[in-house]
């Protein structure tokens, strides 16, 4: 049995007290507890992204000042940074990277 295996051994029970992949509910989804990783609902899926890499972090810093500025300049709302869960539709929550409300 390789260490992967005994992982998913491992973590099984804990795994059977969530819904299995495309079950999953907005309720389901806001239920889970808090963590390091952005986790996303689409399709019943939970999904979750890789970690960014430094480079990536540095290019959304950069979107978000420049954003930030110009919502100022024109009274044209806020603008905010992930993690924050966004309803698009049903069903279909992610975490964008920035955004402007």
């Amino acid at each position: 049995m390789g260490e992967v295996d005994v992982v998913r051994e491992a973590w099984a029970p804990v795994a059977q007290l969530f819904p299995p992949q495309g079950q999953w509910t907005e309720a389901d989804y806001f239920a889970l507890p808090d963590t390091n990783r952005h986790v996303e609902l689409s399709e019943g899926k939970l999904v979750m992204p890789p970690h960014p890499t430094y480079r990536y972090q540095y290019v959304v810093l950069r979107l978000a000042r420049r954003l930030q500025e110009f919502a100022e300049q024109n009274n044209a709302g806020e603008v905010c940074i992930a993690p924050l869960p966004v309803r698009l539709w049903p069903g279909k929550i992610r975490e964008p990277d920035v955004f402007s409300t």
